[in-house]
């Protein structure tokens, strides 16, 4: 079957048709009359779930768009078929003459008709089959019937037709890519949503094991101290005294523990001072997250107030940590416009006799300052490790 006919090939165009009738509709609905035999079969993709025959890719995209159905079975190896053009191009005359093609060994006998009529009708255009049939038809009067269409007009038609196939083909293969960029959004969505929602879930997960593990903890004491108050009741029992303590123990008890707090309280350093803008810095971090949806700029600024606070406070002595020139075009860069206002809530002022873009801290390293800046790089480490900082 590899050096036999499996289709005919319309040169004007480049169709591929699978029998001489097929090549005959195409020729009349476009004016082609040029066609080739060609070993190669028709392709021929059915659905497996509606049967529904595709003969090219495109056709195959078009009825899943429609249909959803994605699976092809491909049975052009098992429909392609050897085809006798001559055979057909017989039968398709006989057909046309009106003698049927039941009988396999029926004798085609081309009518007489006026020789001149129908050579004036082959020079207009029309196919010898067509003439005949119609000189038979009319009587052999030899009149020469106007045709529908002239030549040009045949060839006008024709171009009209394939701009209007070609156009629709554009406009099929911009769908399918409109499609396929609106799935390739939603998949995305939907991954995005994935990973928020396992984000979730482990931090729910963690949050419950260190629940489930400070609950073990205080059980442990708990043992523990029974343990203790078990031991103590035996060795009271041991030398001779009762199991538990009489009223002038437990007070002499009470005492003694009330020396010792008092002991612990004087060595203890004074409670660090309230920080009243700690709900403040937040909110500012918060605004300058909110306030744009440039996350890489975001993060730079946050990580860079960080170090600015950490340096003053791991070395408040440090003159250069204290002064903050905000005109400089390389801090500038890093920080968002709301940050100035970050830094005066964490302690920077503008200072006489420095420029408009200066800052400096007025503390000089007081235990309050430290307190404030400390407390302004944990709302920042807040902000750049918690995932769900200003989401709430």
């Amino acid at each position: 079957m590899a050096d036999e006919a499996l289709s005919l090939v319309c040169t004007d165009c480049n169709a591929q048709l699978q029998s001489v009738k097929e090549a005959q509709a195409h020729g009349e609905a476009t004016g082609h009359s040029n066609f080739e035999e060609s070993t190669e079969a028709v392709k021929r993709l059915v659905c497996t779930e509606c049967s529904k025959p595709c003969r090219t890719i495109v056709e195959q995209e078009l009825h899943t768009k429609r249909t959803g159905h994605t699976t092809f079975e491909d049975q052009t190896r098992a429909a392609a078929k050897a085809m006798s053009t001559e055979m057909e191009m017989a039968k398709a005359r006989a057909v046309e003459a009106g003698e049927g093609t039941d009988k396999k060994d029926v004798e085609l006998v081309e009518p007489e008709v006026d020789g001149q009529a129908l050579a004036e009708l082959e020079a207009m255009g029309f196919a010898r089959n067509r003439g005949v049939r119609a000189l038979h038809g009319s009587g052999n009067t030899g009149e020469t019937p106007k045709p529908s269409l002239t030549p040009e007009e045949a060839k006008a038609l024709a171009a009209e037709l394939l701009a209007k196939a070609r156009r629709k083909r554009e406009l099929e293969e911009k769908e399918l890519q409109r499609l396929r960029e609106q799935e390739r959004i939603r998949s995305g969505k939907e991954l995005a949503a994935a990973a928020r929602l396992e984000a979730e879930l482990k931090l729910k997960r963690s949050m419950e094991a260190r629940r489930l593990e400070k609950e073990e903890e205080r059980k442990a004491r708990e043992r523990v101290r029974e343990m203790l108050e078990e031991d103590k009741r035996a060795r009271r029992v041991r030398l001779g005294l009762p199991p538990e303590p009489t009223p002038e123990e437990l007070e002499a008890e009470r005492a003694k523990a009330a020396e010792k707090a008092a002991q612990e309280a004087a060595k203890r350093l004074p409670p660090p001072p309230v920080i009243p803008d700690a709900d403040r810095l937040r909110d500012l971090l918060v605004g300058m997250k909110r306030g744009t949806s440039d996350a890489a700029a975001v993060t730079l600024c946050f990580q860079t107030l960080l170090r600015l606070c950490g340096n003053a406070a791991n070395d408040p002595g440090n003159a250069k940590y204290r002064r903050l020139n905000l005109g400089n075009p390389a801090l500038a860069a890093r920080l968002l416009p709301d940050a100035r206002a970050f830094l005066e809530a964490a302690g920077w002022a503008a200072a006489e006799g420095e420029g408009e873009g200066v800052l400096v801290l007025p503390g000089a390293g007081s235990p309050a300052e430290v307190v404030r800046l400390t407390a302004a790089g944990e709302q920042l480490h807040s902000a750049l490790n918690n995932p769900f900082f200003g989401a709430l």
